[in-house]
C-alpha cells in the first residue's frame, strides 16, 4: 500500500496590489510517521562564555513526543530538564573562580538520539592563590602521619618532598583537598629537618617538617644530652661518664653546683670548652662531697659538664645546679692573701677554701706541692688566672695525701692558688703549701 501525507492549506486574502489579490499559503510541518527514525536537534552546539554566572536560551526540537537534558558538571545547570519539541530551555554558569577555563557539556536526548552543548567557561582574571592549613610540622621520633588541606583557586596542584624520609600522598590532585605527609622513625641522635613543596599555576607553599631525634645516651660527647641549665637530676655507677651540652644564655661568670647527693655517690665534675678542652674540674668544693665549678663562659658557646663518682666502686644519684653571675660570685678572690711563693702554714676547715693571690716573677714552669700535713688533713688545690679562668686541680699527685701542680706562667701576671681540704666533712689540719720556680721546662716527675 502506498503511504501518502496530506497537506492542510490555508489561504489568506490580502489587500489588493493593483488588480490582483495575494495569497499566503501556509504548509504545516508533516506528522510523523510510525516508523521515522528519532531525531533531536538543539539550536545551539557551542557556547564559550566568560568567567561570571550567566545563562543562555536553548531550543531543542525533535520529532518525539519528548527531550530531556542533563550535564556532566555541576558549576553546568539547564533547566527544564524535560520538555516537547520546539520548547526552551535555559542552560546556566556558576562564577568560574580560577585562572584556568573549564569545560562542560549538556547532552539533550529523545527517543534515543540525542545532541549535545558542549559549553567551554574562561577563567577567572583573579591570580593565583594557594594556601596551606599548616605550614609546620614537629613529629617524634616515631613514624607517623598528618593531613594537610591544600586551598587554592585553581584546579589542581602537586606537591614533593625534598627527603626520603618524609613522603607525601596525593602527589597531585585538585584544589581544596587534603594530602597526607608521612615521615618514617629517626633512629638518629641528631634531631632532621624537611620540606614539602606544593606547587600550583607558578606558586608554591612550603611544609617544613622538624622530626626529633632518638633520647641520646648522654655516654659521650657526641651523644651528649641537651641541658637548659635548670636543676637536673644526675644518677652515675661505676666508671661511667655522664655529658651534659649547654649554650651560655649570656656572657657571664657560672656557678656549677652538686647538691642533694646519695649517701654513696662522690661526684667528680669538668667543665668543658666549645673544642672539648677542660675549662674546670672540682671534687667536694662546695662542701659535703658536692662540687663546685665558678668559670667565665661566653654568650652563644656551646660548653659540655662531665661528671663522674670519684670512686668507681661507689654510685648514686645527685642534683646539678647552675647560676650566672655579672661579677665573680665569690669575693675570696677579692681578697686574697699576697704571696711570694715561699712556704705558708694554712688550715682550711671544712668546705673553707684558702685563697692566696701571687705574681709570677719571671716567665717558665712552677711546681705547688703540699707537705707536712697533719694526719687528719687531705690538701686539694686549684690553680686560677687573673681572669679567675682555670688552669689546674691537683689531690694527691705528690704522694703521702699531698698535691703537686704544675704549670707553665707568665711573668708579671697574677694568679690564684685555692687551697682546702679534699674531704670537708672528715678531714682537717693544716699543711704547708709552697711554690717553686721558674723552671726552664716542666719539673720531671717523681
Amino acid at each position: 500500500m502506498l503511504r501518502t501525507r496530506s497537506r492542510s492549506r490555508l489561504t489568506l486574502s490580502a489587500a489588493v496590489v493593483g488588480a490582483a489579490a495575494l495569497s499566503l499559503v501556509c504548509v504545516a510541518a508533516p506528522p510523523a510517521m510510525a516508523d521515522d527514525p528519532p531525531a533531536v536537534a538543539i539550536s545551539q552546539t557551542v557556547w564559550s562564555p566568560g568567567a561570571v554566572a550567566q545563562g543562555i536560551l536553548v531550543t531543542a526540537y525533535t520529532n518525539q513526543a519528548q527531550w530531556s537534558a542533563a550535564s556532566d558538571a555541576a558549576w553546568l545547570t539547564v533547566s527544564p530538564a524535560t520538555g516537547p519539541g520546539g520548547a526552551r530551555m535555559t542552560v546556566m554558569t556558576t562564577a568560574n573562580s580560577v585562572s584556568s577555563p573549564r569545560t562542560g557539556t549538556v547532552t539533550v536526548t529523545a527517543g534515543g538520539a540525542s545532541a549535545a552543548l558542549v559549553v567551554t567557561q574562561g577563567g577567572s582574571a583573579m591570580p593565583p592563590n594557594l594556601t596551606l592549613s599548616r605550614t609546620t610540622w614537629d613529629p617524634d621520633r616515631t613514624a607517623q602521619s598528618t593531613g594537610v588541606v591544600v586551598n587554592s583557586n585553581q584546579q589542581a596542584w602537586s606537591a614533593t618532598s625534598n627527603a626520603s624520609w618524609l613522603t607525601v600522598a596525593p602527589g597531585s590532585w585538585a584544589a581544596n583537598t587534603t594530602m597526607t605527609l608521612f615521615v618514617t622513625a629517626n633512629t638518629t641522635t641528631a634531631s632532621r629537618t624537611g620540606t614539602v613543596t606544593v606547587t600550583t599555576a607558578g606558586v608554591s607553599a612550603t611544609v617544613t617538617v622538624t622530626q626529633e631525634a632518638e633520647a641520646p645516651s648522654c655516654l659521650s660527647f657526641e651523644e651528649a644530652c641537651p641541658w637548659d641549665l635548670t636543676p637536673r637530676v644526675v644518677t652515675t655507677e661505676g666508671d661511667e661518664t655522664h655529658y651534659l651540652r649547654f649554650t651560655a644564655p649570656s656572657s657571664a661568670w657560672y656557678v656549677f653546683e652538686s647538691s642533694a647527693r646519695a649517701a654513696d655517690s662522690y661526684p667528680l665534675a669538668t667543665l668543658h670548652s666549645p673544642s672539648l678542652s677542660a675549662i674546670a674540674e672540682d671534687l667536694g668544693g662546695a662542701g659535703g662531697w658536692e662540687f663546685r665549678i665558678i668559670a667565665e663562659l661566653t654568650a652563644g658557646q656551646v660548653y659540655y659538664l662531665t661528671t663522674k663518682q670519684y670512686f668507681e666502686s661507689q654510685g648514686g644519684h645527685f642534683t646539678i645546679t647552675a647560676q650566672a653571675f655579672s661579677a665573680p660570685p665569690f669575693l675570696a678572690f677579692a681578697s686574697a692573701g699576697d704571696w711570694d711563693l715561699s712556704p705558708i702554714v694554712v688550715s682550711p676547715i671544712g668546705s673553707t677554701m684558702q685563697y692566696l693571690r701571687f705574681t709570677a716573677p719571671v716567665s717558665g714552669w712552677y711546681e705547688f706541692e703540699s707537705s707536712n700535713h697533719a694526719a687528719t688533713a687531705d690538701p686539694a688545690a686549684n690553680l686560677y688566672a687573673a681572669d679567675l679562668s682555670w688552669i689546674a686541680y691537683d689531690d694527691d699527685s705528690a704522694g703521702g695525701l699531698n698535691f703537686r701542680i704544675t704549670a707553665e706562667l707568665t711573668g708579671g701576671q697574677v694568679y690564684y692558688l685555692v687551697v682546702r681540704q679534699w674531704a670537708a666533712e672528715r678531714t682537717y689540719g693544716a699543711f704547708t703549701v709552697t711554690g717553686q720556680g721558674p723552671h726552664t721546662g716542666p719539673p720531671p716527675l717523681e
